[in-house]
């Protein structure tokens, strides 16, 4: 097979299979340097944000620091109060088991502080049942004063939620909501909403979740205002519960408020970045297209009927829950650069495990050539994990997302052709969208999107006998993606230490997503017009080649290309694993087959109008 240069993808055509080995990266391009935002809100909200790709701020010098606080001097010979400081930060920085040692110790005085203390740590390992036992003892007690009976009820009903216990859940946030006094952060007041909304969309009781989503947006917005990433957050909640509620009218101006809220926190994190005022205008356009939809929460009149159950001035206490930090991103990221004018629009949807960020240096590479990209979060992933209702996999409803939002772009910017990049996972989600939605986009980016895995039968036996002791106790599927991914060991220590990856999933999560990805040939037979172009690694031991070669002969488009790239392993576009070769052909392939298509798309509705 004969080397091709990133040129020759512009001359690709239907039926082609190269072999690319890829060359020495090109030299960083100046100013692409990234860029790391600290998150502003309570004075217990995580302050860091995810550096590049996977990689985490704490991971490294950070958490050795940690560590030698711990030993240096003895923490036995500190107070317990500094003990207590110590050890929410090592929880805050993924040391578990060092803060599980602290804690344990703690706890012996036996008093609810310690208890709830003790019982963080168990929720934050994902041990749900050890924390529960420690929750209810503590309220039992009621003896200490960082915690009252509000607070220690939410730590009883998250953890029941946790354990997909959503009938007790249910019961017990009720219960927080009524303990509810001044003393109380608001805070407590909106997990607890935010927590039974959450029950009742797993109940399918979506007529009770919107009464319950309406009052948590209220107070979202009486507190914070009504611009608030928490709003926003509380908003696409809501509309989801009017969507399912068969509610339509409802649904989409509050989708859309959503929307517009969301797009704004990128614009603002974007206008940090790219500060002359010069270039905010067109930054605003990159962001918003030509549409500037702001949508409509008119409908929610009044203050929250807690509202005045809680003082909107008292913060959280300094505590180890992992819910004591509110959402500081939306559900899409948004890369631009507003120097040059954009050409293009590149939704990203990202692999098993992984989030929306791990397209990071990727997207900052192409955003000079003028590509705006926008990457999601996969329900179950990411920002969604601090979503009740809409934090386990629901892949399905991440291809109606998805084509939801795309239709929305899409309208924003009609004079651009937008292309669809999945990997992985999102691979097989795009090919999706593209077989049901093809009059949404210009083209299908797909890398390694088969089911056909390495050790499938082993993994596969594993997940059954799991499903048959407990179908939602989570599994740590995540190690062995991780392991057969990449032999790069800094790679898999990133992946392994990123704090917004998630690599537990439930038995019952894996079987949907395995029935999902088992679709893709006769889901890829149904993509007939659209240009297509999947890459597969040579040296990928997670995805088999011979499923990516499958799912390229079912493609029924002619405008197909399969790249088989030698010496690459499974990741291709996430974590920083690119190529530039690879990425500056892939732009060519984006420009020539979107304008081309984005023509005949035109001419046909053209003849379809006269």
């Amino acid at each position: 097979m004969k080397l091709v240069s990133r040129c020759a993808f512009i001359g690709m055509v239907a039926f082609t299979v190269t072999l690319i080995a890829p060359t020495q990266a090109l030299a960083r391009l100046e100013g692409l340097e990234r860029t790391v935002h600290s998150a502003q809100g309570t004075n217990c909200e995580n302050k860091s944000e995810t550096a590049d790709d996977t990689k985490d701020n704490t991971s490294g010098s950070a958490k050795e620091t940690v560590s030698n606080l711990d030993s240096k001097p003895s923490n036995k010979k500190m107070t317990d109060e500094a003990r207590r400081d110590l050890a929410i930060s090592l929880i805050d920085k993924g040391n578990f088991s060092e803060a599980e040692e602290i804690l344990r110790d703690l706890a012996k005085k036996g008093d609810s502080d310690s208890l709830m203390d003790h019982a963080a740590g168990h929720f934050r390992s994902d041990k749900y049942d050890e924390a529960l036992k420690l929750c209810q003892e503590a309220f039992k007690k009621n003896n200490g004063k960082h915690y009252d009976k509000a607070m220690i009820k939410l730590g009883i009903a998250e953890c029941l939620y946790k354990r997909k216990s959503y009938a007790e859940a249910e019961k017990e946030f009720q219960e927080s909501l009524s303990l509810l006094t001044k003393n109380d952060s608001p805070l407590i007041a909106i997990f607890a909403l935010e927590g039974l909304g959450g029950c009742y969309l797993q109940h399918k009781e979506f007529d009770q979740a919107a009464n319950t989503l309406e009052e948590l947006a209220k107070l979202n917005r009486d507190v914070y205002g009504n611009k608030d990433i928490g709003y926003g957050w509380a908003l696409f909640q809501l509309s989801e519960a009017y969507k399912k509620a068969g509610r339509h009218k409802d649904y989409q101006p509050i989708y859309e408020k959503a929307i517009w809220i969301f797009r704004e926190t990128n614009r603002k994190r974007l206008a940090t970045e790219f500060s002359d005022p010069k270039l905010q205008a067109q930054l605003s356009k990159m962001v918003f297209g030509s549409g500037n939809r702001v949508g409509d929460d008119s409908r929610l009149l009044g203050k929250s009927k807690y509202f005045d159950s809680i003082d909107p001035e008292v913060e959280l206490p300094r505590c180890a829950w992992r819910r004591q930090f509110r959402q500081v991103d939306a559900p899409g990221y948004v890369w631009c650069d507003p120097n040059v004018e954009a050409t293009a629009v590149l939704i990203c949807v990202h692999g098993l495990g992984l989030h929306h960020k791990s397209f990071n240096s990727f997207a900052r590479r192409i955003a000079p050539r003028g590509i705006v990209t926008i990457s999601f979060d996969v329900r179950g992933f990411g920002t969604y994990l601090a979503s009740k209702g809409q934090d386990d996999l629901q892949i399905d409803d991440c291809v109606k997302d998805l084509k939801e939002i795309i239709k929305l772009i899409r309208a924003d910017n009609p004079d651009k052709p937008l292309f669809l990049l999945g990997e992985s996972m999102g691979g097989a989600i795009a090919l999706h969208v593209a077989a049901e939605a093809p009059e949404l986009l210009d083209g299908v980016i797909c890398s390694v999107p088969s089911g056909a895995r390495h050790q499938g039968a082993s993994t596969a036996l594993k997940v059954g006998l799991k499903y048959i002791k407990g179908k939602n106790k989570p599994m740590n599927i995540g190690e062995q993606v991780i392991k057969q991914a990449t032999e790069q060991e800094s790679l898999r220590n990133d992946w392994s230490n990123d704090p917004s990856a998630r690599l537990k999933l439930t038995p019952k999560e894996l079987v949907s997503f395995q029935t999902f990805m088992g679709q893709n040939v006769e889901v890829a037979k149904r993509i007939r017009k659209t240009p297509v172009i999947l890459f597969q690694g040579d040296n990928d031991r997670l995805v088999k080649k011979t499923g990516t070669y499958d799912l390229f002969e079912a493609i029924s488009s002619k405008k197909k290309t399969l790249i088989l790239l030698g010496n690459t392993e499974h990741l291709i576009f996430e974590a920083g694993q690119f190529q530039d070769d690879v990425t500056l052909g892939v732009i060519d392939w984006m420009m020539f087959h979107g304008q081309r298509h984005h023509e005949e798309v035109s001419e046909a509705d053209s003849v379809q109008t006269d």
